[in-house]
C-alpha cells in the first residue's frame, strides 16, 4: 500500500536538513522505537550512504514481551542522501518475516522561499500475506501517516530550537 504526506515546515533548507539527517531523534519523536544504533555513514562530496538498525518493541504489551525477542522487532534501514535533490531514499529490512515485509519510501525538501521548506515523503508498505497482508498494510501505512504528522509538529520544535542555538 502506497502513502504520501506533505508537511510545510518554518526554517531554511539547510536547517531542515540538519534536523531530517539527525536520527538521535528517532528514539525521542517515535513512541514505538526503543532504540537505534547507525551502522554506516559515508559521506562523499554528492552523497550520504547510510544503514541504521531500529528496534521498535515500545508499545508491545508486557505479556507479549516474553515471547518476541528483540530481533523480531528489529530491523534494518538502508539508505541514501541525494545531496543535489535534498532526497533520502530508504529500504527496510526485517531481521524476521524478510520474504513478507516490504518497507520503502523517500523524503524530499523543497526550498519555499527563504524560511519555509516542504517535505514531500512517499512511501510503500507491501506485505505478502493473503487477505491479512492488506488488513495489517492499512492498518501499519494509518499509524505511519500519523506518527509523520506528529513527528512534523515535533520537527517544528527542533527547528526553533536549532536556530536558538545558532543564535548563542
Amino acid at each position: 500500500m502506497k502513502y504520501s504526506v506533505k508537511h510545510l515546515l518554518s526554517g531554511t533548507l539547510e536547517e531542515a536538513l540538519t534536523i531530517a539527517k539527525d536520527r538521535t531523534r528517532d528514539e525521542r519523536v517515535y513512541p514505538n522505537i526503543t532504540s537505534l544504533k547507525q551502522v554506516k555513514w559515508e559521506e562523499t562530496d554528492t552523497d550520504i550512504y547510510c544503514e541504521f538498525i531500529t528496534r521498535g518493541d515500545g508499545e508491545i504489551p508486557k505479556p507479549l514481551r516474553k515471547l518476541i525477542t528483540p530481533k523480531m522487532v528489529s530491523w534494518r534501514e538502508i539508505g541514501h542522501w541525494d545531496k543535489k535533490n535534498n532526497a533520502y531514499d530508504y529500504k527496510v529490512k526485517t531481521f524476521y518475516f524478510t520474504s513478507v515485509f516490504n518497507m520503502s519510501g523517500k523524503f524530499r525538501f523543497i526550498p519555499q522561499g527563504n524560511d519555509k521548506v516542504l517535505r514531500e515523503m512517499e512511501g510503500e508498505i507491501k506485505i505478502n500475506i493473503p487477505l491479512l497482508g492488506q488488513i495489517a498494510e492499512k492498518t501499519i501505512v494509518k499509524y505511519q501517516v500519523e506518527n509523520l504528522d506528529k513527528e512534523a509538529k515535533i520537527f517544528e520544535k527542533d527547528l526553533e530550537e536549532l536556530r536558538k542555538r545558532k543564535k548563542k
